[in-house]
């Protein structure tokens, strides 16, 4: 049976990109598939021969670099169950199972690979333990690679819901032993006479793995960061497959058009020529989201925009459908729903919801359905129609913890805010019962639009000073050098360290008063309010939110 190094100079030309390995490798894999599909295609004679076990991993390599990340298992699945397959091979194959079920959250489980990889213990830390003690025997330094990157992710993974900025601190610092070992590691290959090539490669992979579980607990400057610099390793390669992972993670922190625009299009000419089609849906589903957002405000033209927008996620919604065989992503229409209200088409918003209502039933994510009914809510309100708004209403306040989710509990309430008749309605004015109030001087509000229509289009921010009542403010940014670089130069100003101040305020030259994920995460380093004020800086597009991304209520004092 081969062993690593040749199985690891298969993936060679899968890692540059080449199109016609890509697809030999990956065909038999889709073709012989299971389901309808696979079967229709037996019947018919059309199935492929799958590649020799030595090409095995690399198969999956070209199944990822199409973004069918489920079936690139298969392989590497084929090839465990090898009765003679080379031990270094073979961890090295649990590694990478481990890491592609954890990073995109395919349900696998993970005990028993743990435990053949010998990291199966009471805790991360634990295994931990003994992989640095060495009571784990050591194997290829890819192999190493390996474990350290599991133990890593999964270390990650324990914050899947991070409930403050210490928290995401501590998991970050857990995590990024193993990281840090895993690029030494990487760096070492780079030495290495045979295996000089595949040290960039797997240093750029650790470091976007990083990147990505980094930014998903909100550690978005240090996210960015990990991103930044494994792009450019990949470039260096290059790596298109890599190169198209990392670009579609960094476009997924985006904020507007302009800071993505360059990305995405690089993105879209590599996906186009590896064929991958997830991919090419996830660009479209983005590119839609930001147009969304710069649309956003008063105005035909604005509202068009976001209309295009919207449509844009829809059909992005039934290309990525198509492209894996199965329904089309819901939480996708369910977001181009909600855009369709606030542009003034509740009825169109109402069919695209009843037609995803089925499958985010069916597939039991709890919170997804507390954003549909909320939007549903939005929808039958934005028509007029008070009775079955009013009804929905009361079906999502009595039957789901709405007021515990925070995307759907500030959907709702911009669902209900101009509709003074539900606070007086005795049956639905517990939604506003025991909201805090924040108070901002009429002079610090003209101050604020001033300063942000002096810096556009350009961001201006402030530290807001009083909690509960806003007094004033210090600006600490007049017109930053980019459309959206507010928070990530408060990142950078204060280290990531809590900062002296109540609160703070910015600027959205957009006209979006939406907080962005960077946006979320830095409202946890201030105890009291954060203003976000959209184009045209008036002061009915101010939007107030507390530490933990909950819409508040801000009356302005004459």
């Amino acid at each position: 049976m081969p062993g690593l190094i040749e199985a690891e100079l298969r993936c060679d030309r899968v890692r540059g990109g080449d199109p016609g390995v890509v697809e030999r490798l990956s065909d038999p894999f889709i073709r012989n598939g299971t389901g309808k599909l696979g079967l229709l295609r037996s019947l018919m004679g059309q199935d492929s021969t799958y590649p020799e076990r030595v090409e095995l991993l690399a198969a999956s390599e070209a199944l990822s670099a199409k973004g069918l990340q489920r079936p690139s298992l298969d392989p590497i699945e084929r090839l465990i169950g090898a009765t003679d397959l080379d031990r270094d091979l073979k961890e090295v194959c649990l590694g990478r199972m481990c890491l592609i079920a954890t990073l995109h959250n395919i349900p696998l489980d993970l005990g028993p690979l743990l435990s053949e990889l010998g990291l199966l213990h009471s805790s991360p830390s634990a295994a931990s333990r003994m992989l640095h003690r060495r009571r784990i025997k050591r194997g290829h330094d890819l192999a190493d690679m390996e474990r350290e990157l599991v133990l890593g992710s999964l270390a990650y993974r324990r914050g899947d819901v991070v409930g403050s900025p210490e928290m995401a601190e501590d998991l970050d610092r857990g995590a990024s032993i193993h990281f840090t070992k895993a690029k030494e590691i990487a760096s070492k290959l780079r030495g290495d006479e045979i295996m000089d090539g595949w040290g960039d490669y797997h240093l750029a992979r650790c470091v976007m793995i990083s990147g990505t579980l980094r930014g998903q607990i909100g550690l978005l400057r240090r996210g960015n960061e990990d991103l930044t610099k494994g792009l450019e390793l990949a470039r260096s390669g290059p790596f298109p497959p890599l190169i198209l992972s990392i670009l579609l993670e960094i476009c997924s922190f985006a904020e507007d058009l302009e800071g993505a625009g360059k990305l995405l299009d690089e993105a879209r000419t590599i996906a186009d020529e590896l064929g991958n089609m997830p991919a090419l849906a996830r660009i479209a589903y983005i590119h839609g989201s930001l147009v969304c957002l710069d649309g956003e405000g008063d105005g035909k033209k604005r509202k068009g925009r976001v209309i295009k927008g919207a449509e844009e996620i829809l059909l992005a919604s039934d290309r990525l459908g198509a492209a894996s065989g199965g329904d089309v992503p819901a939480i996708w229409r369910s977001e181009a729903a909600v855009w369709l209200i606030r542009a003034g088409e509740p009825e169109r918003a109402m069919r695209v919801l009843r037609g995803c209502a089925r499958s985010i039933r069916a597939s039991g994510d709890r919170e997804l359905l507390m954003e549909l009914l909320a939007a549903s809510v939005y929808a039958r309100l934005s028509t007029g129609d008070r009775r079955s708004g009013k009804k929905a209403l009361l079906d999502l306040l009595y039957n789901h913890p709405v007021k515990s989710d925070v995307r759907a509990f500030n959907l709702l309430k911009e669902a209900v805010e101009g509709h003074a008749w539900l606070r007086e309605d005795e049956d639905t004015r517990e939604l506003f019962e025991g909201e805090v109030i924040y108070r901002i001087d009429q002079v610090v509000v003209d101050d604020i639009k001033r300063r942000a229509r002096e810096a556009y289009p350009n961001e201006f921010g402030a530290m807001l000073r009083g909690l509960e009542h806003i007094t004033h403010l210090d600006p600490i940014m007049e017109g930053a050098g980019g459309r959206s670089q507010f928070m990530f130069s408060l990142y950078s100003r204060f280290s990531g360290r809590n900062v002296d101040g109540e609160g703070v305020v910015h600027s959205h030259p957009s006209g979006s008063t939406r907080p962005s994920r960077a946006d979320l995460t830095m409202f946890g380093r201030f105890p009291g309010i954060n203003i976000i004020i959209g184009h045209p800086f008036r002061d009915d597009s101010m939007a107030a939110y507390d530490r933990l991304g909950n819409r508040v209520r801000l009356d302005i004092i004459t």
